[in-house]
């Protein structure tokens, strides 16, 4: 899936911020083991990140946004 967007995004001219992207695997299996990257470019895998003022985590709960919201 990876190699269809990064061959997109070069047919379209465009180039990816490889230190700027994210990806966040929403599943309900613990034991997933993925790494990526792109032409030998390591992409971050994180379990939360905050969009447009939400945090969201991998599970889409509301406990760290929550959480964010009492302190």
């Amino acid at each position: 899936m990876l190699k269809k967007i990064d061959h997109w995004v070069r047919a379209n001219k465009l180039c990816i911020n490889y230190s700027k992207s994210i990806i966040m695997l929403m599943n309900n299996h613990k034991n997933i083991n993925f790494s990526v990257s792109i032409d030998h470019h390591p992409i971050s895998e994180q379990r939360s990140l905050k969009y447009f003022g939400v945090i969201l985590d991998d599970k889409l709960n509301w406990k760290p946004q929550i959480e964010k919201l009492v302190t």
